[in-house]
């Protein structure tokens, strides 16, 4: 049974991030399962409309024919009420005309199609007011209750971490389906061909770029160990203020990437000794998976899930965000060759349960399920 569907990022499908990359590789897996895949987003940024094949093709790995749609044909600017109706009119309008089977949505959008609808839920966001001057939280979701009621079949969390909290926050049931990786992109070298790098990825205020620089000074300082921290993401103010902060560490011990593409994720992290991931809030992590899949240890904190990371097993969690605890994680890995070598082989294991393979069969499973129980 071959299906049309239609994978949608609400947003844009330019941005760098852990939604667009769920986004393309789920995709790639439907379609290599035979299936007809669209990919649709409202609009784009940092290229222009005819570079957008090209543009998503080279950041995100997309291997497979995917036909993409953005609702403009030029970059809009982000205001929800106007993406919300334009999903409402034009989405609508391209879901039908495509007479697509199923669409997998990314957050929750009003969309009037007969196609069945899963909403993926990524996060729930942590605010006290939203938008205007006054809507509170409490506002925000009850008015996300009654868009899942009303436009969703059946939410998908990508966690049990953020089932529990959508269940606590909706009040609604959900299942849970993981991000879907592409392992066959990932390298995994051995101890004596790396280096002693120590990556962080992710430069937004949550993900705690400056406790990881102060643990690799802790790291250098308490353990004599000569490593180097390279922290990936997209610029910001806040990581312009880290890099003016502490430009004696520069380059020699402390580098910044910014924007990069998967495959110099891919080639950093073969070619590195761990990882340090001392967040604030996760519901998944793409980043500790791609670590995993690249056979690279990884130290993070509570925040990640608990199924993904087992401590002392695939890598390590650490309690609370004092950066000698971190800093003590990374100098075993880096100092003891037999425990690097137990956790590597652990992570590699790990990730093969999120090939997107399995991950797109899973949906294809799902869809299934839910337009033949449409039709009984």
């Amino acid at each position: 049974m071959r299906l049309k569907i239609a994978v949608i990022r609400r947003e844009y499908m330019t941005k760098l991030d852990g939604v667009n990359r769920f986004v393309f590789t789920l995709a790639d897996g439907l379609s290599e399962l035979g299936h007809e895949v669209h990919v649709v987003s409202y609009s784009f940024e940092e290229t222009t409309s005819s570079g957008l094949d090209a543009h998503v093709k080279n950041f995100f790995a997309v291997e497979r024919d995917i036909t993409i749609h953005t609702l403009t044909n030029k970059p809009e600017a982000e205001i929800w009420p106007l993406i919300a109706l334009a999903w409402w009119n034009k989405g609508s309008g391209l879901l039908d005309k495509l007479d697509v089977d199923a669409t997998i949505v990314n957050g929750i959008v009003p969309l009037r199609t007969k196609a069945t609808r899963i909403v993926v839920n990524h996060g729930i966001p942590d605010v006290k007011v939203v938008g205007w001057k006054g809507f509170k939280k409490e506002v925000y979701f009850r008015i996300g209750k009654f868009l899942y009621r009303r436009y969703a079949d059946l939410p998908v969390c990508v966690s049990y971490k953020l089932q529990k909290e959508f269940e606590n926050s909706m009040g609604m049931r959900s299942i849970v389906v993981p991000l879907p990786i592409k392992l066959h992109l990932f390298e995994n070298k051995v101890l004596s061909e790396r280096n002693d790098f120590v990556v962080h990825v992710g430069t937004r205020l949550r993900k705690n770029v400056e406790l990881s620089i102060k643990a690799l000074r802790c790291l250098i300082k308490n353990w004599n160990v000569v490593a180097k921290l390279i922290v990936i993401g997209s610029w910001n103010d806040y990581v312009e203020r880290l890099k003016s902060k502490y430009k004696d560490m520069i380059p020699r011990q402390l580098d910044f990437m910014f924007d990069v593409d998967i495959f110099e994720v891919r080639n950093l992290m073969a070619q590195s000794r761990a990882l340090i991931l001392p967040s604030t809030y996760e519901t998944f992590s793409y980043a500790v998976l791609e670590a995993m899949a690249s056979g690279l240890p990884v130290v993070v904190s509570e925040a990640v899930p608990a199924e993904i990371v087992q401590n002392a097993y695939n890598g390590f969690r650490v309690k609370g965000f004092e950066p000698k605890r971190y800093a003590e994680k990374l100098a075993n890995l880096i100092l003891d060759d037999i425990l690097w070598k137990d956790i590597s082989k652990n992570s590699l294991e790990t990730a093969r349960e999120y090939s997107h393979n399995k991950i797109a069969k899973e949906y294809e499973r799902i869809i299934k399920r839910l337009i033949e129980s449409v039709v009984k």
